[in-house]
């Protein structure tokens, strides 16, 4: 009797112990997979966008709701589809009745009805439009979901290891977190990634369907060298802020979390900005980096003929013709058909070469061949006098990379 006691005495114990050992490993398994907990709501961050380098910092990686700033990972992915020809500029977009019924501040679009993409984007940027943040999450992911999931893995790729995103335009979630470091590598990465689509975040107004909507940014008035970026609220981020500002040829990212009011936070931000350019431009520029792609062979004039100055008989893709006559490198003879490769617009000379350079790497004979143009407050980055065959391989080197390049026809004249 004594020794089946002992044996059942024996069991019961072994039970307790697998059981403790049960609830240890399932305590261990939700510390791990816990989110960060929200403690608080400031913090700010200045980053030189030439090297990277931060200016100032204060509780950068600290949990923070994100709210509207949200919508710049949103609209970093629109651009990647656009890029990748998963959407066309002008497609049409319908809008789910899920879309239709998300609260302010949005659009008001009605379940049924569609959207352009360009008009989608305007009103993300300016608007900071949440049923638009939905039917461009649904158009690109199929559903908010997968969109979201897609969102955070692009966030880790870009080294924002702190974030986890839950919905397309930053509406209250628990778990939908990042950090003013994690938000200044976004828009680091939106500049740096797309800068054909960056002046759009410029705009001070966006007309949709007659009625016209001021943007959010107010500093976009205030003539500090602010172009960009986005705004967000929720009573539980307070008011936060996203700038890029250029300077004399430099530039920098300047973000604020958790302010008081709008008021109070554009002009802390007003006050770093002029602190981060204090600092940034006593030193020197870093030169940017080559953007990799496959080798494309050197240019040879056509002919026999150097490189020389001329006018350009321009025909888009409707076949208009346009005329430019400065700033043209070509490497042909009058009459002869050469082409140019379109590579985006930029706010700046100084970003438009910079990026022309990078996608030409090392190939020195391309050197001859970049043009920057001048189209009214916008610069316009080229690759011109190219034979077809040459131009046609190049301007696939540089799509694989999922960067714009178009092709131009033209005669010189």
């Amino acid at each position: 009797m004594r020794v089946v006691q002992r044996t059942y005495n024996h069991f019961i114990l072994k039970i307790a112990l697998l059981g403790m050992m049960f609830l240890c490993a399932q305590a261990a398994l939700a510390q791990s997979n816990a989110k960060p907990k929200v403690e608080g709501r400031y913090a700010s961050i200045i980053v030189d966008m030439d090297n990277q380098e931060i200016v100032h910092a204060r509780k950068i990686d600290e949990a923070r709701y994100p709210a509207s700033l949200t919508k710049i990972m949103t609209l970093y992915l629109t651009f990647d589809a656009l890029n990748q020809g998963k959407l066309r500029i002008d497609q049409k977009l319908p809008v789910s009745r899920y879309a239709a019924q998300q609260p302010a501040t949005k659009l008001g679009l009605k379940a049924g009805s569609s959207i352009l993409v360009r008009d989608a984007i305007n009103a993300m940027i300016v608007r900071s439009s949440n049923d638009v943040a939905i039917v461009l999450a649904e158009a690109i992911s199929g559903s908010e979901l997968e969109f979201s999931r897609l969102m955070t893995h692009r966030a880790r790729e870009l080294g924002m290891m702190r974030t986890n995103f839950k919905n397309p335009h930053g509406l209250p979630n628990n778990e939908h977190i990042s950090t003013a470091r994690d938000m200044a590598k976004l828009a680091h990465a939106l500049i740096r990634d797309h800068r054909t689509f960056y002046h759009l975040f410029s705009q001070k107004s966006f007309t949709f369907r007659g009625k016209t909507y001021k943007s959010t940014n107010k500093l976009l008035s205030d003539n500090i060298g602010v172009d960009g970026l986005k705004t967000g609220y929720t009573r539980a981020s307070g008011y936060n802020l996203t700038i890029s500002a250029e300077r004399q040829g430099r530039r920098l990212i300047a973000i604020v979390l958790g302010g008081a009011s709008g008021k109070s936070r554009d002009q802390h931000m007003r006050d770093l900005i002029q602190r981060g350019f204090d600092v940034i431009l006593k030193t020197p520029a870093a030169a940017p980096p080559p953007i990799a792609i496959k080798p494309s062979p050197a240019i040879r004039p056509v002919n026999g003929v150097q490189p020389s100055t001329a006018i350009l008989r321009l025909r888009d893709s409707n076949g208009n013709l346009q005329t430019v006559t400065r700033g043209v490198s070509l490497l042909a003879r009058p009459g002869q058909t050469q082409w140019s490769l379109y590579l985006g617009e930029f706010t700046s000379p100084r970003d438009a070469s910079g990026y022309v350079r990078g996608i030409t790497g090392e190939n020195t004979a391309l050197a001859s061949h970049i043009q920057i143009l001048e189209r009214g407050r916008q610069f316009q980055a080229r690759l011109s006098g190219l034979p077809h065959k040459q131009a046609n391989q190049l301007c696939n080197n540089i799509r694989s990379q999922g960067q714009i390049c178009k092709m131009i026809q033209h005669t010189i004249g």
